[in-house]
């Protein structure tokens, strides 16, 4: 698997660019998506952008909005392929990183519940873990392998 970039957008909100696919494995919407860690869900996505994906739907849903509205919406099945993104405002990915980089990086695909609504496309959280990543973001948005990341052990405690 790969370290995977996106970009941070002018409104200071994380961004990858992704593939969305349906029922017709030769329909897909390409589209930028923002980063939402409130989102404890996979992916929503506009009704416009959904239907010509031939998206099989399944039920609805109730979600709590950011504003503490509720809203009801139709879910579907989908699948995400995480891309390279197709643009990368106001970020230098040439500038030397502080870990290994992939020199390429490849698509990876994983699906889940899309929830039809709302203004633009939204990935949250589940798709975040679906990939098994950790979101990292500063200047751009990485989604590295859970092996990338070193992670400190604890000596054992002992009792006294």
């Amino acid at each position: 698997m790969s370290t995977q970039i996106g970009y941070v957008d002018e409104n200071g909100h994380p961004r990858v660019t992704i593939h969305i696919r349906g029922t017709h494995p030769q329909e897909f919407v390409e589209v930028d998506a923002m980063i939402d860690t409130g989102f404890a869900g996979f992916l929503m996505l506009p009704i416009a952008q959904a239907l010509p994906l031939g998206l099989a739907l399944y039920g609805t849903g109730d979600y709590s909005l950011a504003d503490g509205s509720s809203i009801s919406c139709f879910l579907a099945e989908g699948t995400i392929e995480i891309r390279p993104p197709s643009q990368v405002p106001n970020a230098n990915i040439d500038a030397p990183l502080s870990f290994d980089t992939p020199p390429a990086l490849q698509p990876e695909s994983v699906t889940g519940v899309v929830v039809l609504g709302g203004d633009g496309a939204l990935v949250g959280m589940e798709f975040i873990r679906g990939l098994k990543k950790w979101l990292l973001v500063g200047s751009v948005v990485l989604l590295l392998d859970e092996v990338s990341i070193p992670v400190p052990v604890a000596p054992p405690r002992t009792s006294k």
